[in-house]
């Protein structure tokens, strides 16, 4: 864990990092449920489709996104004006930039 918050550039005492590492834990528990999901193409399709899974046994529910309902647009506009603003104030704040991108240290 040490090393990881030093990679990141943190500044970390003992007990901060004995606070974060339930959290880290979980992230990496994130990833490694997402290693289970259901990949096969033909039971991707079936799911699009709405129609009932076979019984897999205890197989992690699919990713909400598979679901065409689910994926409905905002009917919400930002105005160009507004969203020139707030790029500008967002790379105004910005360290160091490079027209309209922001320049960060390589780090690897």
């Amino acid at each position: 864990m040490e090393i990881t918050a030093q990679l990141a550039h943190l500044t970390l005492d003992k007990d901060q990092l004995n606070a974060i590492f339930p959290q880290f834990e979980q992230t990496i528990g994130f990833f490694d449920s997402m290693e289970k999901a259901e990949t096969d193409p033909s039971f991707i399709k079936m799911m699009q489709q709405n129609t009932k899974p076979p019984d897999r046994g205890k197989s992690p529910p699919p990713p909400t996104a598979l679901f065409v309902d689910a994926q409905a647009l905002r009917d919400d506009t930002v105005d160009t004006a507004e969203k020139s603003a707030l790029v500008e104030e967002l790379l105004n704040n910005a360290g160091d930039r490079d027209g309209n991108f922001f320049k960060i240290p390589n780090v690897l």
